[in-house]
C-alpha cells in the first residue's frame, strides 16, 4: 500500500480524494456548477495524498460543455471513477440532461510527468460538490436507462415515481367508463339492426324517407268492383243511386271513377293504376285536392287515363 489517492481539484484549489490507489472497483460522485448559466465544467484528476492539488501529480482532465443555462448548483454532472487490480484508471464524466459525455483511460503504473493544462476561462470551468461523499458502484452500468428532468426537489425520486405511475396505468388497461360506453353503443347498434329485420319480416311497408305521411311504394291489386245497388221501387221521382266504384266505367274526359276506401292513399292508387306511385300529383290535380296527403273515405275519385 503506497498511500496515494485518486481525486479531483475543487474550485478553491484543494484536493478532494475519491478512492485509494489500491482500491479495486468503481465510485460515483455528483458535481455541480459554481456560477449562474455556466456552460462548461473542467474536471482535473490528480494522484497524491496532500490537501492541495498543486502538491499532487496531475493525471488528466475531463471537459463537459453545452450545459443548459441554469442557476448555479442546479446542473448535475456525474463523475464515475473505476480502478482495476492492474492500476488501470477509467474515468467518465457526463451530463444526463444534455447527453454530453467524455471518457479518460490511464494506466497509473506507466503514468509519468504529465503537465496540467491551464483552464481557459479561470473559474468559469470550475465546479463544486453536489452530493454526499463518493458512493461505491457495484455492477451498475454507467448512464443506463433514461435521463430525468431538472428541478429543485429530489429529481430521481420524482422521475422514478412518474415512471411507476405510467407503468401501473398501462397495466390497468382502459378506463371502466370507456368500456361501458362501448358496450352501450354496441347494444344500440344491435337493437337498430334487429328492428329493421323485424319490420322487413313483418311484411308491412317501412316509413318513407320523405315527410308528409306518405307510405313507401307498394303493389296493390286492382280494387274489386262493388255491385250496383238494386233499383228502388219506382217513386214519383226516380232517385239516382249513389255512384259505386267502377274502375272500368269510362268518364267523359277519359278515365275511371273510384270510391275511396278507408286506408287508401293517392300514392297507392297511383301505383295501382299507373304502375308509378310518383304520379300521385296527377290524381290530386284532376280532383282538385289541395292536400294530397288528406283524402276522405267514401268520396268518388276520378282517375284520368295515363
Amino acid at each position: 500500500m503506497n498511500g496515494n489517492e485518486i481525486g479531483i481539484k475543487l474550485a478553491d484549489g484543494s484536493f478532494y480524494s475519491i478512492l485509494e490507489e489500491d482500491f479495486t472497483g468503481r465510485k460515483k460522485l455528483v458535481l455541480t456548477t459554481v456560477r449562474d448559466n455556466q456552460e462548461s465544467v473542467q474536471i482535473d484528476l490528480f494522484r497524491g495524498k496532500g490537501e492541495r492539488a498543486d502538491q499532487a501529480s496531475y493525471i488528466g482532465s475531463l471537459m463537459i460543455e453545452n450545459i443548459h443555462p441554469a442557476p448555479k448548483r442546479e446542473p448535475e454532472i456525474e463523475l464515475l471513477l473505476g480502478l482495476d487490480a492492474e492500476g488501470n484508471l477509467d474515468a467518465t464524466a457526463s451530463d444526463p440532461l444534455s447527453g454530453e459525455k467524455q471518457n479518460l483511460n490511464v494506466s497509473l503504473p506507466s503514468l509519468s510527468g504529465v503537465e496540467q493544462p491551464e483552464t481557459l476561462d479561470g473559474e468559469t470551468d470550475a465546479f463544486d460538490m453536489a452530493s454526499e461523499p463518493p458512493t461505491e458502484v457495484r455492477d451498475e452500468p454507467l448512464l443506463t436507462g433514461e435521463t430525468y428532468p431538472i428541478g429543485t426537489t429530489d429529481r430521481r425520486k420524482e422521475y422514478k415515481e412518474h415512471r411507476e405511475h405510467r407503468a401501473y396505468g398501462a397495466r390497468r388497461g382502459p378506463h371502466p367508463l370507456a368500456v361501458v360506453g362501448f358496450v352501450l353503443l354496441g347494444l344500440a347498434v344491435i337493437a337498430g339492426a334487429a328492428y329493421l329485420v323485424y319490420r322487413l319480416l313483418d311484411g308491412r311497408p317501412l316509413p318513407a324517407l320523405f315527410g308528409g305521411g306518405r307510405t313507401a311504394p307498394v303493389v296493390v291489386e286492382q280494387p274489386a268492383v262493388e255491385p250496383e245497388p238494386a233499383p228502388a221501387p219506382a217513386p214519383e221521382k226516380p232517385v239516382e243511386p249513389a255512384p259505386a266504384a267502377k274502375p272500368a266505367t269510362e268518364a267523359p274526359a277519359g278515365g275511371v271513377w273510384y270510391r275511396i276506401r278507408w286506408g287508401d292513399t293517392l300514392w297507392d292508387l297511383a301505383g295501382t293504376y299507373y304502375r308509378n306511385p310518383w304520379l300521385y300529383p296527377r290524381l290530386a290535380k284532376a280532383n282538385k285536392i289541395p292536400n294530397p296527403d288528406l283524402i276522405i273515405a267514401g268520396r268518388q275519385l276520378f282517375i284520368p287515363k295515363q
